[in-house]
């Protein structure tokens, strides 16, 4: 646990360990970037294509704990370094699955050891029986305390919080909006019916924005708090390299080269964004690019509160489909020229 606990201060610190050459400073920024890039800072429970991660910082124990009890309600899960990984299970699922194993009784940690098929560590393992098999596996590689405690802490608070660990009180996380984490002094609370909306969407050279991809465009719409449509900004980016998938976002370069640089744009940017939830569609997704953006143009990017519309209907299960085109059938909104 300690261990753990340390790797996450690292990752969210500036410090560089005096030991590290330059391969291991190379891949501290790299693992630093995709901490940011995955909002690890306050998300513990990560959609994956079809899977589920769960990143709780705890050991190897009771990460195994935990692995051996979501697969003794069925999931199909493994140990991933530092994260648990649910292959074909939705986060509604584990979440779920957290919230119920959270409820229930400590087990008998020799009783959960004989549901695992293979516990066979050590070298004469072959030779016991299965019972003292069991009691050699649950003394050697379970913490039942340390994992149902880890369930408890996930299970403390409301769905928002399993998904987002710097909730507080007094937010409201109904439908969806999620409070990022605030550095320096908060902001006013964002209030669903009073504060008014920032919708944004970008297109970009790729998706590693944490590397060597860039936005390409951006749009904004202002909303007021019930939604309608108050103002609108768009404008093309000159990434200094190559637009990337163009037969995807129709952008070409010689559309790009008087089109300002990001760093251009950065402030007026912020004063858009200010005040008002920030809404996509994959919210994680676009605010990765746009911290990095600022970052890269040295500016602190603000501690916005966001509304992600692709988990809005996950969340109130209106439709089979995530996508946006879906999302738009779904809610009769007409699309055109996606």
């Amino acid at each position: 646990d300690q261990v753990r606990r340390r790797m996450r201060s690292l990752y969210e610190s500036p410090e560089v360990p005096a030991f590290l050459n330059q391969t291991a400073q190379a891949l501290l920024d790299e693992g630093r970037d995709s901490y940011r890039r995955l909002l690890l800072s306050r998300r513990q429970l990560i959609d994956w294509g079809h899977d589920t991660l769960m990143f709780c910082w705890r050991g190897d124990r009771i990460l195994n704990t935990l692995s051996v009890a979501f697969a003794d309600q069925g999931l199909h899960v493994g140990l991933d370094g530092v994260s648990l990984h649910f292959q074909d299970v939705s986060l509604d699922q584990v979440a779920d699955t957290i919230a119920m194993l959270a409820g229930t009784e400590e087990p008998d940690p020799v009783a959960l050891a004989a549901s695992v098929q293979t516990k066979e560590r050590d070298k004469y393992d072959q030779y016991l029986s299965d019972d003292l098999l069991a009691h050699a596996y649950a003394a050697s590689s379970l913490d039942v305390p340390g994992a149902w405690d880890t369930l408890r802490h996930l299970s403390a608070h409301s769905r928002a919080a399993i998904t987002d660990t710097s909730y507080a009180p007094g937010w409201d996380t109904a439908a969806g909006l999620e409070p990022t984490a605030r550095r320096g002094e908060p902001g006013p609370y964002p209030r669903l019916g009073e504060t008014g909306f920032a919708v944004i969407d970008l297109e970009t050279t790729g998706f590693a924005g944490h590397l060597e991809d860039r936005v390409v465009e951006l749009a904004v719409v202002h909303t007021d708090p019930s939604g309608q449509v108050t103002g609108s900004w768009s404008t093309l980016l000159n990434p200094g390299r190559d637009p990337g998938p163009s037969h995807v976002h129709g952008i070409y370069a010689e559309q790009l080269r008087d089109a300002p640089a990001f760093g251009e744009v950065a402030d007026w940017l912020a004063a858009r964004l200010a005040g008002r939830v920030v809404v996509a569609h994959n919210a994680p997704y676009d605010l990765a690019f746009l911290v990095s953006e600022f970052e890269r143009a040295d500016i602190e990017p603000a501690d916005w509160p966001v509304l992600c519309t692709m988990e809005l209907a996950r969340r109130l299960g209106r439709t089979g489909s995530l996508t946006l085109s879906a999302c738009c059938a779904d809610a009769d909104v007409a699309s055109s020229g996606a």
